[in-house]
């Protein structure tokens, strides 16, 4: 893979190997992260309606 003169030789389809594993893979990433934000999202909502939830059982017990 070295030539005498020191430099490295490269082919051009390793490099394109590179290249489209590299977008795979910040793609890949940029899927996850938008899925995470969107559970988290849901996460709080959920949270919300159930401290409500809370609240208003609080409130139908203590009325007689």
């Amino acid at each position: 893979m070295s030539e005498p003169n020191g430099r490295i030789k490269v082919s051009v389809s390793l490099l394109m190997q590179i290249a489209v594993w590299l977008v795979s893979v910040l793609l890949a990433y940029g899927a996850l992260s938008t899925r995470l934000s969107v559970l988290e999202d849901r996460y709080e909502r959920m949270v919300n309606d159930v401290s409500e939830i809370k609240s208003d059982v609080k409130r139908l017990l203590v009325k007689p």
